[in-house]
C-alpha cells in the first residue's frame, strides 16, 4: 500500500508552470536514487525525484518533478512511511494545487477537495500503521524499507509491535535515528554466472560497513529478478581492499568471514545487519587468512 496524490492542471490558457523552489520551499532537499540505493543528492530523477526533510530524513516522497511540467503532478510515499513524509507530501500538494487553482486532487480512486487534506493525513496515517499490524501476518519475514540514506531491514513482528502501539511518531523517529547513522551500506557486487549467482561484498580500512548476517542480493537487486536457479545457486564472499590499492588484497568466503570476524557480536544496525569497522592492519591479517586458507 502507498499514498499517491494525483493533481491535473485543467486550465486551457495560461497553464502555470511548477518551479522547483516551490517543492523545496526552503525546507526540503531532493534528488534521485541508484539501483543500490545510494543517493545522488541534487540531481533531478527520472521518472520520479525523491524530495526529503534532512532534519527528519524517512523515506522520503516521490514526485514526477520535471522541468516545464504544466499538466499533471503525481506524488507517492510507500508504506510503511514516517509521520514527516505523510505531511510533507499532502504540503506539497497543497502548495503545487493552489498555484495551479485547483480545487480537488486524487488519491487514488478517490476524488477529494483540497480542503479535506487534514483529515486525508490522519486516514493515511492510521492506514500506515494498520500495515504494519498486517506485517505481522508472517512474523518472521524480512521486510526492507527504503530510506532516503540507507534501507532499514525489519521482521514483520517488528512492524507489527510498532502498529500495535498506535504511534506512528515512535516507528518514525527509530528509523530517523537508522538515516542518521553515518555509515556505508555495502550492497554486493553481483555477477550472473552460468552456474548462478556470484556476489562480493568490498571492505576498505576505516570505513563502518553495514554488512548482513547473512548474504543476499539486497540491495542491488530484488529477489523476484531471480530465476529460480539463481535462487538456489548462490555464493558470496568478501574482497578486502587498501587505501591505496586497485586491486584486492585478498578475498574470503562470507560465511568464513562472518565467523573470523565474530559479525554476529558486532553493533548492531537492524534486526539483519551489523555495523562492522576494520583498520588496515586488521585487514592484512584476514586477507592474510585468506590466503593461507587458499594454499
Amino acid at each position: 500500500m502507498s499514498l499517491d496524490i494525483l493533481i491535473r492542471q485543467k486550465s486551457f490558457l495560461g497553464k502555470k508552470e511548477l518551479p522547483l523552489e516551490l517543492f523545496t520551499n526552503g525546507k526540503l532537499e531532493y534528488g534521485s536514487i541508484s539501483h543500490s540505493f545510494r543517493l545522488k543528492k541534487g540531481e533531478i530523477g527520472s521518472p520520479a525525484t525523491l524530495f526529503y526533510d534532512p532534519e527528519h530524513p524517512g523515506t522520503g516522497i516521490w514526485v514526477n518533478f520535471v522541468p516545464h511540467m504544466i499538466d499533471r503532478l503525481q506524488i507517492h510515499v510507500s508504506f510503511p512511511s514516517t509521520d514527516a513524509d505523510l505531511e510533507e507530501a499532502f504540503s506539497i500538494a497543497e502548495r503545487c494545487a493552489s498555484v495551479w487553482k485547483q480545487r480537488t486532487a486524487s488519491i487514488g480512486r478517490r476524488k477529494i477537495l483540497i480542503s479535506d487534506f487534514p483529515k486525508e493525513l490522519e486516514t493515511c496515517k492510521k492506514e500506515a500503521l494498520l500495515q504494519m499490524v498486517r506485517a505481522g501476518d508472517q512474523p518472521d519475514a524480512c521486510i526492507h524499507v527504503p530510506g532516503v540514506f540507507q534501507p532499514v531491514s525489519f521482521t514483520g513482528q517488528e512492524l507489527k509491535t510498532y502498529g500495535e502501539a498506535g504511534d506512528l511518531h515512535a516507528f518514525s523517529e527509530d528509523f530517523y535515528s537508522k538515516q542518521r547513522v553515518d555509515v556505508y551500506f555495502a550492497s554486493p557486487l553481483i555477477y550472473r554466472i552460468r552456474r548462478g549467482i556470484q556476489g562480493i561484498y568490498v571492505i576498505h580500512p576505516d570505513v563502518p560497513t553495514v554488512l548482513p548476517l547473512t548474504p543476499s542480493v539486497f540491495p542491488a537487486l530484488k529477489e523476484e529478478s531471480l530465476t529460480e536457479m539463481e535462487k538456489q545457486r548462490q555464493s558470496f564472499s568478501v574482497e578486502f581492499y587498501a587505501e591505496d590499492n586497485e586491486k584486492p588484497l585478498g578475498r574470503m568466503p562470507y560465511e568464513k568471514f562472518a565467523d573470523a570476524v565474530h559479525l554476529s557480536d558486532l553493533e548492531v544496525f537492524d534486526s539483519y545487519h551489523r555495523i562492522a569497522e576494520f583498520d588496515l592492519d586488521t585487514i592484512r591479517r584476514l586477507s592474510e587468512r585468506s590466503a593461507a586458507k587458499d594454499d
